[in-house]
C-alpha cells in the first residue's frame, strides 16, 4: 500500500524554524542571589500583619523583564496557611502598591521555598520590594534566614542590611537596619512568546498539505 509523505516547500520549513525558535520558553536568568551563604542571622516575624520588606533595583539591560519567580529561605510555625511572599512597587523609598503574591508553599522546616509569579512584567532600571509577610489572623511565626552576603550579581541590585518594616499590613512602614542580608534568589526573563505564535504553528500542517496538492495537481 502506498502511503502519501506530505513534504514541507523549503520556504515552510524555514518559516516553522523561525517560528520554533520565537515559541521556545524563555529561559530564565539569575539577577540576585545569595542562598548559598552562611547563616548570620535570623529575621522573625511573630504576629499578624507584619511585613518585612527588602528593595532590589532593575538594570537597563533589557526593554522590559518579566519575574519567573524568587526564592527565600525559610522557616515557620504554627497552623494554618498564613503567610505570602509578596511583590511591592515603590513610593518614596517604600513599598507601594502590591503589585502580586507569588505561587508556593507555606514555610515549615528550615529550606528554601520557591513563589511563581507568571512572568509577571517589571520595567528597567526601576526599584521594587519583596514582601515576607505574617497575614492577618495569623497566630504563626515565619523566619526569614539572612547571610552577610549581598544577593547582588553584578546586573540588577540589592545591597541594603536596611529593611521597610509594616505590623499593620503595609498601611505604614519604618526602616529597621538588620545587619545582615535576607537570603534570596530572583529568576526573570526578556521575553514571553506571544500567543499568536503557537497558533502560527499549529496552522503549519495544514499549509503543508494544501501546497503538496497543489503540486500534485499541477504535475
Amino acid at each position: 500500500m502506498n502511503t502519501l509523505a506530505l513534504r514541507f516547500p523549503r520556504q515552510l520549513t524555514l518559516a516553522a524554524l523561525a517560528l520554533l525558535a520565537l515559541a521556545a520558553p524563555a529561559r530564565a536568568t539569575t539577577y540576585l542571589d545569595n542562598l548559598s551563604g552562611p547563616n548570620a542571622g535570623t529575621l522573625g516575624l511573630n504576629s499578624a500583619s507584619q511585613i518585612a520588606a527588602i528593595p532590589f533595583t532593575t538594570d537597563n539591560s533589557a526593554p522590559a523583564f518579566y519575574l519567573s519567580d524568587i526564592t527565600v529561605s525559610a522557616a515557620g510555625s504554627g497552623s494554618g496557611s498564613f503567610f505570602a511572599l509578596q511583590l511591592y512597587d515603590t513610593n518614596g523609598g517604600v513599598p507601594g502598591t502590591l503589585l502580586a503574591t507569588g505561587v508556593g508553599t507555606t514555610p515549615s522546616v528550615q529550606a528554601d521555598y520557591v513563589y511563581t509569579f507568571s512572568s509577571l512584567p517589571l520595567q528597567p532600571d526601576t526599584q521594587y520590594w519583596i514582601g515576607f509577610a505574617n497575614l492577618p489572623g495569623s497566630s504563626s511565626s515565619y523566619d526569614w534566614t539572612g547571610t552577610n552576603t549581598a544577593p547582588d550579581l553584578g546586573t540588577w541590585t540589592s545591597n541594603t542590611t536596611t529593611i521597610q518594616f509594616s505590623s499593620d499590613d503595609g498601611a505604614s512602614w519604618f526602616p529597621f537596619h538588620l545587619g545582615f542580608y535576607p537570603q534570596i534568589a530572583v529568576n526573570a526573563t526578556t521575553t514571553v512568546p506571544e500567543p499568536g505564535t503557537y497558533a502560527v504553528l499549529l496552522a503549519l500542517p495544514a499549509l503543508a498539505a494544501a501546497a503538496y496538492f497543489r503540486r500534485r495537481r499541477k504535475a
